[in-house]
């Protein structure tokens, strides 16, 4: 379920309320399936990390027809399956930018309070052409902003923001780095998810059919 919290400003001042915490490195995560969805000739790739808090990665995909941004991407994915993306909704002055608090997702669940942890997740490009394993550059824009490219690979992962309050040491891991062949398997096993009219559809065809059988 996507869920949003909109805010219009101009500036986000953040406070802390705790001491320093102690925080455990990032561990190597296995790579999973998650789930594909949409229809077109165009397919993104992206991978949620978990291995900050032990968790593994996940590998989703969307297909999709001419320009498509990284947040269409986020919104099919929340919408059609069990992805569930927190966000909040900035807008400065020149529209609206989504920006991801936290996700959660088969058994993984991470929605760091920055104020209290100093922690949040940071949005990933692959380096293109992609490199095998990938090569990762921190995201110079947010998923609004963000335009997508056929063979395109997104990733989120979480880390200690250097501009926390608490005294912790920043981080800047990376979505774990995993191999052209290993993303390839996990791909092939991608089961496609409906988007949300194609189920409505399916659910009056099945009506039908039942109606129809009586």
């Amino acid at each position: 379920m996507f869920r949003s919290v909109s805010f219009r400003c101009r500036a986000r001042v953040l406070l802390a309320t705790a001491g320093a915490l102690s925080i455990t490195a990032a561990a190597h995560a296995s790579l999973l399936a998650g789930y594909e969805v949409g229809t077109g000739t165009n397919t993104s790739s992206l991978i949620i990390d978990f291995a900050f808090d032990s968790g593994d990665a996940y590998l989703f995909e969307y297909h999709y027809n001419g320009s498509a941004s990284a947040e269409d991407m986020l919104l099919a994915l929340d919408a059609a399956g069990s992805l569930d993306i927190d966000t909040s909704v900035f807008d400065f002055g020149g529209g609206p930018l989504l920006f991801v608090n936290g996700f959660t997702f088969d058994g993984n669940s991470s929605i760091p309070d920055f104020n209290t942890e100093g922690t949040s997740w940071v949005y990933w490009l692959a380096d293109e052409p992609i490199a095998d394993p990938a090569t990762w550059s921190e995201a110079a824009t947010g998923p609004t902003e963000r335009t997508l490219g056929d063979g395109s690979l997104d990733g989120w992962s979480v880390n200690v923001s250097p501009w926390n309050t608490l005294g912790l040491t920043p981080t800047s891991d990376t979505p774990t780095d995993f191999s052209a062949a290993t993303i390839a398997q996990v791909s092939s096993t991608l089961v496609v998810v409906p988007e949300p009219t194609s189920l409505a559809m399916l659910g009056v065809a099945g009506l039908a059919l039942v109606r129809r059988r009586r």
